[in-house]
């Protein structure tokens, strides 16, 4: 087998770890997702969840205005948070898990933009703010309490 140097070997362990937290083979922390730069996560995330609530609100997030990277960093966002909640759906999606999540740079531009799609799809209770920021300065208080 011929050497192909550290960039092809770096690719090969990406794949590897795309694929892990996409079939959710383990709970890995927003850390360490976030740490390993996965490229194209998104896409592969999205292919093999098969969830059609995520594809309903990834098509919405891709209906919005402005340039296409807010929308992946949202879409990989969501993908992370479902992940490192134990590899639920979509459909189990918390504001409360969005909102610690956001609290974890760089989560804050990804569900900040995905947030106000899931509170249109009512994934949230109509009494959660329609934004992050809104939910987070609400009276100051506590995530859990902002969200239970």
């Amino acid at each position: 087998m011929r050497y192909r140097g550290p960039r092809h070997g770096h690719a090969r362990i990406n794949a590897a770890a795309v694929q892990t937290y996409s079939l959710q083979v383990n709970q890995p922390t927003a850390a360490a997702v976030n740490a390993t730069r996965l490229i194209r996560f998104a896409d592969r995330f999205r292919r093999i969840a098969d969830d059609p609530v995520l594809e309903d609100s990834c098509q919405r997030l891709e209906q919005q205005p402005g340039t296409t990277d807010p929308r992946e960093i949202a879409v990989g966002s969501v993908g992370t948070v479902l992940v490192v909640s134990g590899g639920i759906d979509l459909t189990d999606l918390t504001a409360e898990a969005v909102l610690l999540y956001a609290e974890q740079p760089p989560g804050y531009t990804g569900a900040a933009t995905v947030w106000p799609i899931l509170h249109t799809m009512g994934q949230f209770p109509s009494w959660v703010p329609s934004t992050p920021h809104g939910a987070r300065i609400r009276e100051q208080q506590s995530i859990e309490d902002v969200v239970l």
